[in-house]
Protein backbone atom coordinates (compact mmCIF):
# COMPACT_ATOMS: atom_id res chain seq x y z
CA UNK A 1 0.00 0.00 0.00
CA UNK A 2 1.13 3.78 -0.93
CA UNK A 3 2.03 5.89 1.85
CA UNK A 4 -0.93 8.10 1.00
CA UNK A 5 -3.55 5.40 0.92
CA UNK A 6 -1.88 4.45 4.43
CA UNK A 7 -1.96 7.95 5.76
CA UNK A 8 -5.65 8.00 4.85
CA UNK A 9 -6.42 4.88 6.14
CA UNK A 10 -4.96 6.09 9.47
CA UNK A 11 -6.87 9.10 8.95
CA UNK A 12 -10.01 7.65 8.92
CA UNK A 13 -9.54 5.28 11.76
CA UNK A 14 -8.47 8.05 14.15
CA UNK A 15 -11.97 10.04 12.88
CA UNK A 16 -13.41 6.72 13.86
CA UNK A 17 -11.88 5.86 16.89
CA UNK A 18 -12.52 8.46 19.55
CA UNK A 19 -10.04 7.75 21.77
CA UNK A 20 -7.08 8.53 19.52
CA UNK A 21 -6.74 12.23 18.92
CA UNK A 22 -6.40 12.99 14.93
CA UNK A 23 -3.54 14.95 15.45
CA UNK A 24 -1.38 12.00 16.77
CA UNK A 25 -1.49 10.72 13.43
CA UNK A 26 1.72 12.55 12.38
CA UNK A 27 3.46 11.82 15.60
CA UNK A 28 2.55 8.07 15.70
CA UNK A 29 3.83 8.37 11.55
CA UNK A 30 6.98 9.30 12.47
CA UNK A 31 7.56 7.06 15.42
CA UNK A 32 6.79 4.22 13.37
CA UNK A 33 9.12 4.68 10.72
CA UNK A 34 11.58 5.48 12.96
CA UNK A 35 10.46 2.10 14.96
CA UNK A 36 9.85 0.17 11.35
CA UNK A 37 13.89 0.75 10.81
CA UNK A 38 15.39 -0.40 14.04
CA UNK A 39 13.54 -3.76 13.64
CA UNK A 40 14.81 -4.14 10.26
CA UNK A 41 18.53 -3.13 11.15
CA UNK A 42 17.99 -5.10 14.14
CA UNK A 43 19.21 -2.54 16.48
CA UNK A 44 18.12 -3.59 19.74
CA UNK A 45 19.11 -0.86 21.65
CA UNK A 46 17.40 1.79 19.24
CA UNK A 47 13.89 -0.22 19.85
CA UNK A 48 15.05 -0.53 23.40
CA UNK A 49 14.67 2.90 23.28
CA UNK A 50 11.81 3.24 21.51
CA UNK A 51 9.79 0.62 23.92
CA UNK A 52 8.16 1.55 27.65
CA UNK A 53 9.92 0.61 29.94
CA UNK A 54 9.80 -1.62 32.48
CA UNK A 55 9.05 -3.73 29.58
CA UNK A 56 6.78 -7.08 30.88
CA UNK A 57 8.66 -10.08 29.27
CA UNK A 58 7.59 -13.42 30.79
CA UNK A 59 6.00 -11.67 33.69
CA UNK A 60 9.16 -10.52 34.68
CA UNK A 61 9.19 -6.07 34.40
CA UNK A 62 12.38 -5.72 32.38
CA UNK A 63 14.82 -2.38 32.39
CA UNK A 64 16.74 -1.21 29.54
CA UNK A 65 19.43 -4.11 29.79
CA UNK A 66 17.26 -6.59 29.81
CA UNK A 67 15.07 -5.33 27.23
CA UNK A 68 18.08 -5.39 24.96
CA UNK A 69 18.95 -8.87 25.74
CA UNK A 70 14.87 -9.99 25.16
CA UNK A 71 13.84 -7.70 22.28
CA UNK A 72 15.26 -9.06 19.14
CA UNK A 73 13.62 -12.63 19.91
CA UNK A 74 10.42 -10.58 19.58
CA UNK A 75 11.19 -9.91 15.51
CA UNK A 76 12.91 -13.02 13.79
CA UNK A 77 12.62 -12.27 9.91
CA UNK A 78 9.44 -12.98 8.91
CA UNK A 79 7.96 -11.15 12.01
CA UNK A 80 10.33 -8.19 10.83
CA UNK A 81 8.94 -8.56 6.72
CA UNK A 82 5.75 -8.38 8.00
CA UNK A 83 5.95 -5.59 10.77
CA UNK A 84 7.29 -3.78 7.52
CA UNK A 85 4.23 -4.10 5.67
CA UNK A 86 1.44 -4.26 7.98
CA UNK A 87 -1.06 -1.52 8.50
CA UNK A 88 -1.42 -0.32 11.91
CA UNK A 89 -4.88 -0.66 13.46
CA UNK A 90 -6.98 1.62 15.86
CA UNK A 91 -7.53 0.02 18.92
CA UNK A 92 -8.97 2.02 22.09
CA UNK A 93 -6.10 4.43 23.29
CA UNK A 94 -3.36 2.09 21.34
CA UNK A 95 -2.03 0.88 17.70
CA UNK A 96 -1.70 -2.67 16.87
CA UNK A 97 0.06 -4.09 14.54
CA UNK A 98 -0.50 -8.79 14.17
CA UNK A 99 2.19 -9.85 13.01
CA UNK A 100 1.78 -13.33 13.72
CA UNK A 101 2.36 -15.00 16.33
CA UNK A 102 2.36 -11.29 17.95
CA UNK A 103 0.38 -8.52 18.35
CA UNK A 104 2.40 -5.32 18.95
CA UNK A 105 0.51 -2.75 20.51
CA UNK A 106 2.22 1.47 20.57
CA UNK A 107 1.13 4.10 23.00
CA UNK A 108 1.18 7.53 23.71
CA UNK A 109 2.50 8.35 27.10
CA UNK A 110 1.36 11.21 29.56
CA UNK A 111 3.90 13.17 27.44
CA UNK A 112 2.60 12.73 24.11
CA UNK A 113 5.61 10.58 22.70
CA UNK A 114 4.86 7.38 20.95
CA UNK A 115 6.42 3.86 22.67
CA UNK A 116 6.22 0.04 21.92
CA UNK A 117 4.27 -0.74 24.64
CA UNK A 118 3.44 -4.29 24.96
CA UNK A 119 2.41 -7.56 22.80
CA UNK A 120 0.68 -10.35 22.71
CA UNK A 121 0.06 -13.82 21.26
CA UNK A 122 -2.05 -13.76 18.22
CA UNK A 123 -4.77 -16.07 18.30
CA UNK A 124 -6.42 -15.45 15.22
CA UNK A 125 -5.71 -13.18 11.79
CA UNK A 126 -6.00 -9.63 12.06
CA UNK A 127 -9.04 -8.62 11.31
Amino acid sequence: MNAVACRVLMVAALSMNGSLQAADADSFDTFLREFRAAVARQDAAAVAGMTRLPFLYEGQALGREAAIDVLPSLFPPAVRTCLDQAEPLAEDDAWVIFCSPYAFYFRAGADGRWAFDTFGADGEEAP
